[in-house]
């Protein structure tokens, strides 16, 4: 089970909830090329005033992002930034975002921390 938190104003939020349930020190947010548009770099920010070690992987929006190819392609980017044990991986988008960064979390070094911010009541 997993806890939902829904209020006005979250994301500036989203540090403080992180650090206080994740044991991490780096953090990898992965989202798509239309969420990113949006998004995207007011997330960057915010993490940057918290002073969170932040990359970010952007794929392509679609159901075709969501294949072997594209998991491996996120490893092995994550393997590049010497992302370990340590690492978060939070999902920033829909369907096939939380699919994949869900997938790759669940089996990156056996497993790090994962967290979801949808951008769609569906994707909740």
């Amino acid at each position: 089970s997993y806890e939902v938190i829904i209020e006005a104003g979250l994301l500036s939020k989203i540090p403080d909830y992180i650090k206080k349930l994740a044991k991490a020190s780096r953090f990898v947010l992965i989202t798509d090329s239309n969420v990113s548009k949006f998004y995207g770099d007011a997330v960057v920010s915010i993490f940057k005033k918290a002073n969170l070690d932040l990359f970010v992987y952007t794929i392509e929006a679609g159901e075709l992002s969501k294949s072997r190819q594209v998991k491996s392609d996120i490893e092995d980017w994550m393997l590049s930034k010497n992302c370990g044990r340590d690492t978060c991986i939070i999902a920033l988008g829909g369907g096939v975002v939380g699919d994949l960064s869900g997938f790759v979390a669940a089996t990156y070094m056996r497993g790090i921390p994962f967290f979801q911010i949808p951008s769609t009541f569906l994707a909740m």
